[in-house]
């Protein structure tokens, strides 16, 4: 006799479905975690390049802005900004530029301004050394010379010098070779310490250079080729050789040309060149030009009123003796200069010249007494 017992029959299709779903939902579980992991290494990865490639950024902009604030503050012709002069960085650049006179290089575009430490005064005297030339710079405590006149001037211009209480001369510029410009040169190398001598772009075979070279030799001082676009400081002032036409067969046309600048003030000394000088650095540089020492004793060739208009020239000089055998300066250069309102004095009529500039204004004052300004 058998026994009912109540007894649940599943079946069999069922219970291989309930561990079914455990075993997939066991499985879904591990996926999900194993994406969630993946996930999460992918998002620290991201976040990893995130700040490797935002640090490259700001070490890279920070690099940019050094550089740029180092061209900025920098008394560097390359650069034409003006910067505030009692600044650290600029007194530091300053004084670097200053003990070593060579600022860096200039482009050909564009000249820099003065780091001019406005306060004191620049004064250029064009000397009355006849049918001759001899300029000479001072600004505070600093000299130079352009020229030296014939070899009878030499004696006048050291007395001019030491009255005017100079005992060093820091450059001598000799813009070429012609007795007319450097034959008084070796009386003021033999009177003064010289620091430094721009020599002519070509030798000659004359008594009078050779007296010059000699007297450069034993006064052992610098000696500098001139090279266009080259930059020096005399104290406060800039100068910059912007014309040396080395291949000239003419030695006037290859005058070593200077612009000097101090603040708003600039002055452009020609030596014996001419026209294609004034044309090359008109077409060269973006230069500014307040007084103009105008080449070759004023010859017919000396100006044009091309340069003149596009350089706002307001004054020139011009060194000529009375009554000159040249006939200078020649009565087409009086005229350009006049039809472009242009400032014309010259030594022949008003004695010594001497202009006086406060880094704004340019005065000048001649040995007739007679005061003009620009």
């Amino acid at each position: 006799m058998s026994t009912a017992r109540n007894t649940k029959i599943v079946p069999c299709g069922s219970l291989v479905d309930e561990r079914l779903k455990v075993w997939y939902n066991i499985h879904n579980q591990r996926n999900t975690r194993r994406v969630l992991s993946i996930t999460k290494n992918k998002q620290k990865h991201n976040r990893k390049v995130m700040r490797i490639a935002t640090a490259i950024i700001v070490i890279t902009v920070i690099a940019i802005v050094l550089f740029a604030a180092f061209w900025i503050l920098k008394p560097s012709a390359a650069n034409p900004m003006a910067i505030a002069s009692d600044s650290p960085l600029a007194n530091f650049f300053a004084s670097a530029s200053d003990a070593n006179r060579s600022v860096f290089g200039l482009g050909t575009e564009k000249l820099a301004s003065a780091p001019a430490q406005l306060g004191t005064e620049l004064t250029v005297e064009y000397l009355d050394v006849g049918q001759a030339d001899c300029t000479i710079i001072t600004i505070d405590g600093h000299t130079m010379v352009i020229d030296g006149g014939n070899n009878k001037d030499g004696s006048d211009i050291v007395t001019h010098l030491k009255g005017a209480g100079v005992d060093e001369i820091d450059y001598i510029v000799a813009t070429h070779g012609h007795a007319d410009h450097i034959g008084g040169l070796d009386d003021v190398l033999n009177a003064f310490d010289v620091s430094a001598v721009v020599m002519p772009a070509t030798k000659c075979d004359t008594v009078t250079y050779n007296d010059f070279e000699t007297a450069v030799y034993l006064e052992n001082c610098d000696v500098i080729e001139p090279d266009e676009g080259s930059t020096y400081t005399l104290g406060p002032a800039v100068w910059t050789i912007v014309a040396c036409d080395k291949e000239a067969q003419d030695l006037n046309a290859q005058s070593t040309v200077i612009q000097m600048s101090y603040g708003d003030a600039d002055f452009i000394f020609m030596g014996d060149a001419e026209n294609d000088a004034l044309d090359y650095i008109d077409k060269t540089y973006d230069i500014r030009c307040d007084c103009l020492k105008v080449g070759h004793h004023g010859s017919a060739d000396a100006v044009n009123s091309r340069f003149l208009r596009n350089n706002n020239v307001r004054s020139a000089i011009i060194s000529c003796g009375i009554d000159n055998d040249y006939g200078h300066p020649a009565e087409s250069t009086l005229s350009t200069l006049q039809k472009c309102d242009v400032l014309e004095l010259d030594t022949a009529s008003c004695g010594t010249i001497r202009a006086v500039s406060d880094g704004y204004n340019i005065s000048y004052i001649t040995s007739t007494a007679e005061t003009h300004s620009s």
